[in-house]
């Protein structure tokens, strides 16, 4: 029970629910439910209460970091579309951005409404706990609507997390797209009854009230402040009708997350613009966001797919990091929207007609992919690696095929898709991965120790992943279950999740980066004595995929300008970027990138391998030339051809071996060793279009980057530069 202030209190049972509705009409009234919501036939425990107090301040922040997983309705479940009833996308992110996205045309006024019926236990939500638990995270989010089913749904679900010893929390969020709009009693009865629970999810002692929706359109300021009063709740809503009210009308709430901020909404890949500029809007302390791993739905109400190339899951848990120190909140989205093709749990059984695209395409391999990254968000440092495992994803035809059989048509953002198998090679220490699939095979040399990020054109076929460490062979795999076809009979744009772990141990210690690992081709680089020079912070383009390297590039968990530019060294230039990125090339690209240097304060983010040095920033690089290269701030821009609206492949310094009809890559010439050395230029920004690199030639992320790594990976070009940790 909540500590209150001594007023009048007393219980009435009853089995008139008129009576409760007559009551209901006294704000002053606060009607807590015992067996089911007091608008139903039953039993009700009624506590009558004055409001006459506010809730003190809440401290909002105490360093402590908090994961939680979003769990959808079960049995007779009213899904929605992602965006219910918008008058614009621009509800959900950015008026300024999103305005022209071709998106929001198409989905204008979106509701859609469906039943799901499958059979959930107590059993069920107890499986459901200890793996969510076993990822690291703190509660879970149980999404609510109107069918009075679900109250006994939720209780099994508080009743298995306390009984499981996990230490797994649970708290509402009320779905208001079906949830009762009424004055706030549902809101306040539900919450006020599971407050009472071992296992609510509290923030300072107030139960946490989360939302989808129910913003001015609902509930409206003044029942929420009610709520909030009569619950000693912690409000964390999502409203979409709330953008420049944060610090006047709803200015007395805890936080409010971003939903639709785990997805890029348009053609380019994921960045942290959107939190950014919801972190301005709701202040300091205040700003909760998303994390998801894919999205694609495909029926009559809602035919869409959002962006998941590029590695979203990773790198959106990267800038998670990267924002951890203004977060205290994040929420994954989600366990089990398989509808919506965002699920992180096992596939649970029988779906609504027509969902067939989640069905024998499992996701569960990014629960401990999520596990690696939930932890670094919580402590602030990533995890040693100490297993070696491939992750890897791939969609099941190519984008631009005609289904035979599908009478829908195409997903609206089908064109956004890229043919890739993506991987993450989680290496122990220095290791050679080979991907096949089909036709389409590569070889990824001298993979250093961390996360590299690789991909594979994507060929007719089934998949095969090999891991080589020295002289041993420690994974070769050869999935069941997932192959490319050609000509599909309905769409398909889920992707099918692998992962595929090391059988035997090989000890060893992590080496100097050399390799390229997110080239479509190999990039491997010979190590050389040469050293690279710092130019600045610069940005990245503003067209394409925006980067002003485009030789290779990779992303580490440890990574520092010296790893950076060793991974760069058969290139003339090297960049760090974002704390973890690595880019390398021969020249700045002509998508907007200029190469100029800008002010050091836009590569703010310190290097994840080595604090006390700058990676880059958002779309910024820290700079690194051979020496000789450049003899001005200001570095001349050679034009490349990349083909496509972003940089599909890196250049690489071995010939492809999978199809070139596939394949796109830069102009510049196959890298070689080098003798020079790099000069730091500073730190610049990157581009505002596309993928908005400036450096585009090739890259690499690693989780131990420096930029001498940058550098040394980018040693046959130019430019190197690093990004983002």
């Amino acid at each position: 029970m909540l500590a209150l202030p001594n007023f009048p209190l007393f219980h009435i049972f009853f089995l008139l629910p008129g009576l409760a509705r007559t009551l209901s009409r006294d704000p002053g009234i606060i009607l807590r439910q015992d067996q089911v919501d007091f608008q139903h036939k039953g039993v009700i425990d009624l506590s009558l209460q004055r409001d006459t107090f506010s809730p003190e301040p809440l401290t909002k922040r105490d360093g402590t970091k908090y994961v939680f997983m979003h769990h959808v309705r079960i049995i007779s479940v009213r899904s929605h579309s992602f965006f219910p009833i918008f008058r614009s996308l621009t509800k959900l992110l950015p008026l300024r951005r999103h305005v022209n996205s071709p998106l929001i045309a198409s989905f204008n006024d979106a509701h859609f409404w469906c039943t799901r019926r499958y059979p959930y236990v107590y059993n069920n939500w107890l499986s459901d706990v200890q793996q969510i638990s076993a990822m690291g995270v703190d509660a879970v989010a149980l999404n609510i609507g109107s069918d009075t089913w679900q109250w006994d749904r939720v209780v099994d679900a508080y009743n298995a997390a306390a009984a499981s010893g996990t230490g797994l929390k649970m708290f509402i969020s009320f779905d208001y797209t079906s949830f009762v709009c009424d004055n706030g009693y549902a809101t306040t009865n539900w919450t006020n009854y599971f407050a009472k629970y071992p296992a609510q999810f509290t923030v300072n002692g107030k139960p946490m009230i989360s939302t989808y929706g129910g913003g001015y359109d609902c509930l409206g300021v003044a029942n929420w402040k009610t709520v909030k009063a009569n619950t000693n709740g912690y409000l964390m809503p999502f409203f979409w009708d709330s953008e420049n009210t944060f610090k006047t009308d709803w200015a007395f709430l805890d936080s409010w997350y971003c939903w639709g901020c785990a997805w890029p909404q348009g053609d380019w890949d994921k960045n942290i613009t959107d939190d950014q500029y919801y972190i301005q809007q709701v202040g300091a302390g205040r700003y909760a966001t998303t994390v998801s791993g894919w999205f694609f739905t495909h029926l009559s109400s809602k035919n869409f797919y959002l962006r998941g190339d590029d590695w979203l899951i990773i790198n959106r848990w990267d800038q998670l990091f990267q924002l951890r120190d203004q977060l205290t909140f994040v929420e994954m989205v989600t366990w089990n929207d398989y509808g919506e093709s965002n699920y992180f749990g096992p596939f649970g059984g029988a779906q609504p007609a027509g969902t067939y695209w989640a069905q024998n395409y499992p996701h569960t391999a990014w629960i401990s992919l999520s596990k690696y990254y939930i932890t670094a968000y919580k402590t602030g440092a990533y995890p040693t690696i100490t297993q070696d495992v491939v992750y890897w994803w791939s969609r099941p035809h190519p984008a631009l095929v005609t289904a035979t059989g599908d009478s829908l048509g195409r997903p609206n953002g089908y064109n956004w898709a890229d043919d890739y198998l993506w991987a993450a090679a989680f290496c122990s220490s220095t290791c050679t991965v080979t991907l096949t699939l089909g036709s389409s095979t590569q070889t990824f040399s001298n993979l250093a120790y961390g996360v590299n990020k690789l991909k594979l054109p994507l060929a007719v076929g089934t998949v095969g992943i090999k891991m080589v460490k020295g002289s041993t062979t420690v994974i070769n795999a050869s999935p069941t279950g997932f192959s490319v076809v050609a000509t599909p009979s309905q769409y398909n744009y889920n992707v099918f999740v692998g992962a595929e772990t090391a059988t035997i141990a090989v000890t060893g210690t992590s080496s100097s980066i050399s390799t390229s690992t997110t080239s479509s081709t190999s990039a491997t680089a010979t190590s050389s004595s040469t050293s690279f020079t710092s130019v600045g912070c610069i940005a990245e383009g503003t067209t394409g995929t925006r980067r002003a390297l485009t030789g290779a590039n990779y992303t580490n968990s440890a990574m520092t300008p010296a790893k950076c530019q060793s991974f760069c060294s058969s290139y003339t230039y090297a960049g760090t970027e974002y704390s973890t990125q690595c880019y390398c090339g021969n020249s700045i690209t002509n998508n907007g990138a200029t190469g100029s240097v800008v002010a050091s304060s836009n590569c703010n983010s310190k290097c994840v391998g080595d604090s006390s040095q700058s990676c880059g920033g958002s779309y910024y690089l820290n700079l690194y030339s051979k020496s000789g290269s450049s003899s001005s701030s200001t570095i001349s821009v050679t034009s490349i051809t990349t083909g496509t609206s972003r940089s599909t492949t890196s250049t690489s310094t071995s010939p492809s071996t999978s199809k070139s009809s596939t394949s796109t890559t830069s102009s510049s010439s196959t890298a070689a060793s080098a003798t020079a050395s790099f000069s730091y230029v500073g730190c610049v920004a990157e581009g505002t279009t596309g993928t908005r690199r400036a450096l585009t030639g090739a890259n690499y992320t690693a989780s131990s980057m420096t930029p001498a790594k940058c550098q040394t990976f980018c040693a046959g070009y130019v430019y190197s530069g690093t990004e983002y940790r």
